[in-house]
């Protein structure tokens, strides 16, 4: 599983999180969909190469009806084809992104509403369990919205998605796809794009990566003037900075041993410069995220 809801907090978090803390407490973690407690897995970072990643261990299950069980069955057919419907979306999913100094999304009768589904842990005695539809939760990184644009490609036009200050409002409308260079008349989007693996350029304040989107050179058959995306990280902590340096790391190590099948791919909310349209800009933590997929996403 990709995420779990904390009980010592009621928020859901993502299983990257799970690099950023110094020492996971494994007792605190429940599936998002029924409640039963779930485990983080392969957390460690420079010592596991896979992403970590929530799992039941070995005498465990899923209460019953819990829509996050049936998740791969869901995942593999959303492949091919739509799965949610006007009645809503079979599995838990983010709509809204909500920074730490955002304020809170409000329902009409004013309360906070809650970052869950809708705001319950499930239990066993919950009538309701497995029967409601869903129709989107808020988010605090992009991470979570990036992977559900890769699992459900045929469903990105009827998913709901708010990014403060992006145009569109789904999924299909937020994200754009950088090809080739273009002036856009709004410069901020959550543009995406494969990663070159060209080593960064770092210093203290930024590290910047060429992506592999851009003019082609046609005569010599390769990358011509390819976009960079540069980010500003004065302002990050140390940990923020390893996390993003070691999560690029893992792409690349997947894309490498793919023979081509699979790209990783950085997913950002930047700003393109105003005087060169090469230079796309980030400079939040919570902004940028890299993910290995298929090379056609």
């Amino acid at each position: 599983m990709d995420s779990a809801r904390d009980i010592a907090t009621d928020e859901i978090i993502e299983a990257e999180a799970l690099w950023e803390i110094a020492s996971v407490d494994k007792e605190r973690y429940r599936c998002v969909g029924c409640g039963t407690q779930v485990w983080p897995a392969s957390y460690l970072r420079g010592i596991n190469k896979k992403r970590p990643y929530f799992t039941l261990g070995v005498a465990s299950e899923h209460f019953a009806l819990c829509n996050i069980d049936g998740e791969e069955k869901f995942v593999k057919r959303a492949a091919t084809q739509r799965i949610g419907s006007v009645e809503g979306f079979p599995l838990p999913f983010p709509n809204r992104l909500v920074l730490n100094d955002e304020r809170p999304v409000v329902n009409r009768t004013g309360d906070v509403m809650h970052d869950g589904v809708d705001g319950r842990v499930r239990t066993r005695g919950d009538s309701t369990r497995g029967q409601r539809k869903n129709h989107g939760h808020t988010v605090k990184t992009i991470r979570p919205i990036a992977k559900t644009f890769m699992k459900f490609p045929h469903d990105r036009a009827f998913l709901q998605l708010q990014i403060q200050d992006c145009e569109g409002d789904t999924y299909l409308t937020v994200f754009w796809r950088l090809r080739e260079l273009t002036q856009f008349h709004h410069p901020t989007h959550l543009y995406c794009a494969p990663l070159h693996w060209k080593q960064s350029t770092k210093t203290d304040t930024s590290i910047e990566w060429q992506l592999d989107a851009g003019d082609w050179d046609k005569v010599n058959n390769r990358r011509g003037t390819p976009y960079r995306v540069r980010v500003d990280w004065d302002q990050w902590s140390t940990t923020q900075r390893n996390t993003l340096l070691h999560e690029i790391e893992v792409a690349i190590d997947k894309a490498k041993g793919s023979n081509g099948a699979v790209k990783a791919w950085l997913f950002f909310v930047g700003k393109q410069d105003n005087q060169d349209q090469t230079l796309l800009v980030v400079n939040r933590y919570q902004l940028i995220c890299c993910l290995e997929g298929s090379k056609s996403i």
